[in-house]
């Protein structure tokens, strides 16, 4: 268990942080037993200044129960360090001063597969890993490379920061927890330079082994072409996204897959396109392919000329909840949120206190497109106390079909088109509404660049 990590239990603000001084308990890693601390410079003679590898001298001290501890300087990395599979325990390489950066500089065919490693840790029997205050450098690699931290229990990764458009097709980040019991806590993580279009990184991945609880804090993933964060949907375990930023991030910037995974307190924005024609474009703010997700106190910006499907798209079945939600669409065409037919039911939506704002146009013809709000194939949803203005041609409130015995109540709505659209969708409540105007609020998050 990762010491005093509270997974879940954090509150927070509408500024895309989460208030981590709500918790009743502290991040730290006073459980971790590191009986040997070394200094990496003064006790192990790496090489500070970038020019001397350093990988020989990591590579012999990784082992259970020490702590590696980075000075400011330069430590330049052009090799594969591996320690996988043999239950490495109690590790940690830990940055104890400002400005100590990993310069990475691995070559491309480093691990005889395609793609570009550099760190590969834990596996099996693999618990309390640390990984803390290193800045990653990727401008001179030949391909970017990634690193990889799985763990059965007792993953702490925190204040890293990677610099650098990530040139390598693995994307700069995996972790994975691969126990039901086991937890992780990913905290500040920040990658906000990016991937080359086309390139088929990943910002962060999560391990498709992962069973255990995961939880992102206030971390900032911004330009990757292949999803921001990603959750497969062969990885059963609970993703906790709380606070941070997620921006213009191609395919989806949070793309999460396990059951009650949850998304709360984040800023995601799609202000600029994809545009590499060799690679899809699918700008989606929330994916959730999760059954029983929650989005919660989120601000999402939709405001590109590019493709999407909606600024949140569900995709899962059982229960799903949005609320206390703002979201801004100028993107024509393109819901706000759009429910698709799930593969099981049932697989109601809840909507409370979704606001929406903006200035998409219809302009096709056909239901898609055309609805603020919408929902297929999905009974008994419910849409309580929502805000929706739509200032475009042709934009109706809320869409819904094949979806009986649903309700919208106490609903605000200043749409061009219908407040409410009922396709194939018999017995639907509609009490306490109204539709002679809107004010409704925006996403109000605030943006950073690192």
């Amino acid at each position: 268990m990762v010491a005093g990590a509270t997974l879940g239990g954090v509150t927070a603000t509408a500024t895309g942080l989460a208030d981590s001084t709500a918790s009743d308990q502290t991040t730290d890693s006073d459980d971790f037993q590191f009986d040997t601390v070394y200094n990496v410079v003064s006790d192990l003679g790496m090489d500070p200044t970038g020019e001397e590898p350093i990988d020989d001298i990591l590579d012999a001290n990784i082992q259970s129960n020490t702590k590696l501890e980075f000075p400011q300087g330069e430590y330049r990395v052009t090799d594969f360090t591996f320690d996988f599979g043999n239950g490495l325990h109690d590790f940690g390489m830990v940055g104890v001063e400002s400005g100590a950066t990993i310069v990475l500089d691995t070559e491309d065919d480093v691990t005889g597969n395609s793609g570009a490693v550099w760190l590969s840790l834990g596996g099996k029997d693999s618990y309390n890993l640390l990984y803390e205050g290193l800045t990653h450098d990727v401008g001179s690699a030949p391909e970017a490379p990634k690193m990889q931290l799985i763990v059965d229990d007792g993953l702490l990764v925190r204040d890293v920061l990677h610099r650098g458009s990530h040139d390598g097709s693995q994307g700069p980040f995996l972790f994975g927890v691969r126990t039901t019991s086991g937890t992780g806590l990913v905290e500040n993580l920040r990658a906000p330079d990016g991937a080359p279009d086309g390139s088929g990184a990943v910002g962060l991945f999560v391990e498709m082994n992962t069973t255990g609880e995961l939880e992102f804090r206030d971390c900032h993933l911004a330009g990757f072409p292949n999803n921001g964060l990603y959750q497969s949907s062969k990885s059963t375990g609970t993703v906790r996204v709380v606070g941070g930023e997620y921006r213009n991030n191609n395919i989806a910037n949070v793309r999460l897959a396990g059951a009650g995974s949850e998304v709360r307190d984040c800023c995601v924005t799609v202000d600029s396109s994809h545009s590499d024609d060799s690679f899809p474009t699918n700008m989606r703010g929330i994916w959730l392919f999760a059954s029983d997700a929650t989005v919660e106190n989120c601000d999402v910006n939709l405001t590109a000329e590019t493709v999407s499907d909606g600024a949140i798209v569900v995709v899962g079945g059982g229960t799903h909840e949005i609320r206390d939600t703002r979201i801004r669409v100028d993107t024509d065409d393109t819901a706000a949120m759009y429910a698709a037919a799930p593969d099981t039911t049932p697989a109601p939506v809840s909507c409370t206190n979704v606001q929406v704002t903006g200035d998409a146009n219809h302009t096709a013809s056909g239901y898609p497109g055309s609805a603020a709000l919408r929902v297929y194939g999905r009974p008994d949803s419910v849409f309580d106390s929502c805000c929706v203005e739509q200032a475009g041609t042709d934009r109706d409130g809320v869409l819904l079909q094949y979806s009986e015995n649903s309700r919208v109540s106490n609903c605000s709505f200043g749409v061009t088109g219908d407040a409410v659209v009922l396709d194939n969708s018999a017995d639907v409540v509609r009490q306490n509404n109204t539709t002679c105007a809107a004010s409704c609020a925006a996403p109000s998050c605030s943006s950073s660049t690192e």
